[in-house]
């Protein structure tokens, strides 16, 4: 038996397509801002705003349902519709990523994948639970934070990892956002690795997919014998831009302020025993995405990465204020 076309695609190919289709109706577009407005929406007052039948118009909501887009329940004669978030959200996250890969749009926070939302609100589970040996590392990060703010001094965290490339970069943006939401002002991040080398493009890409705007920020010549990319990422209009390249400890920006520093990497762990300039040192490894590097999960993998740091980044400055 031969293979189908849609087989010769993934899954989520497929799904983007099919969304795709699905909005390529201006009846359907009208009849979903329409739900949006009014968060949920009785068949029947379609009539009236679209000026459609009442047949064309429940054939509408046939498709949009079909496609997982919206979720109708029936109350009395009428069926009720509303937005199905997960699927919606899933939605606004492809379409985010695809368009954003060459042309970055312009907003601050990513509001769209929910396990995020509840991230930015504080909630900071989204499905998944801080294991007991993950909060005591927080808590004691957290203390240290404390610490550093009771004697009025500003709290340095640099988050090292082998290459300065993924994780670290990542831990870099969430626990300053982290520390925005939570209204705490004298925490300053930075990153480094045991070496310097690029910022992974699907960092770039996964922040981007998840909201943040992300502009170059041309590159750095360090010592004259290295070049690196650099990136400016936005998540307040209000506030400055988190920069990121990838550098070695030495040439951290800021060698001179004690810090503490995260480690977030097995490796860089057990083979960087001493930090200079460190004045703590806490282990706080992840797993590394880049084994999905080049495959058919390379973007999942990034995201979700993502979102396991900021999930504890938020739980770390919420311990800070708690």
């Amino acid at each position: 038996m031969g293979i189908t076309k849609a087989e010769l695609f993934t899954r989520d190919q497929n799904r983007t397509a099919q969304w795709a289709k699905v909005l390529g109706h201006p009846a359907r577009i009208a009849i979903l801002q329409h739900i949006l407005q009014r968060n949920t929406c009785v068949c029947g007052s379609l009539v009236d705003e679209l000026g459609l039948a009442q047949a064309t118009i429940s054939q509408h909501l046939r498709e949009l349902k079909d496609a997982g887009l919206i979720t109708g329940t029936v109350e009395g004669t009428s069926v009720c519709y509303c937005i199905e978030p997960k699927n919606w959200a899933k939605a606004q996250a492809v379409f985010n990523a695809l368009f954003n890969k060459y042309a970055p749009v312009d907003r601050s926070l990513l509001l769209m994948y929910p396990e995020l939302q509840l991230t930015v609100d504080g909630i900071a589970n989204s499905g998944k639970t801080i294991s007991t040996e993950r909060a005591e590392r927080l808590g004691a990060i957290a203390a240290w934070i404390k610490a550093q703010c009771a004697k009025g001094n500003t709290a340095h965290l640099a988050f090292i990892c082998t290459n300065n490339s993924r994780r670290s970069q990542f831990a870099q943006v969430w626990a300053k956002v982290a520390a925005h939401r939570t209204g705490l002002k004298d925490i300053h991040t930075s990153s480094a690795g045991t070496e310097g080398t690029a910022v992974a493009s699907p960092v770039i890409d996964a922040l981007r997919a998840q909201g943040f705007r992300v502009d170059g920020a041309g590159d750095l010549d360090i010592h004259g014998n290295a070049v690196r990319t650099q990136y400016l990422v936005n998540y307040d209009d209000e506030e400055p831009p988190v920069l990121l390249f990838s550098k070695s400890i030495s040439d951290r920006d800021d060698t001179a302020v004690d810090f503490a520093a995260v480690m977030v990497c097995s490796d860089a762990d057990e083979n960087c025993p001493f930090v200079p300039g460190a004045v703590m040192r806490f282990s706080l490894p992840y797993e590394d995405p880049k084994e999905s590097d080049g495959t058919a999960d390379e973007a999942r993998t990034y995201q979700e990465r993502s979102l396991d740091i900021a999930r504890e980044m938020n739980h770390l400055m919420d311990l800070v204020i708690g």
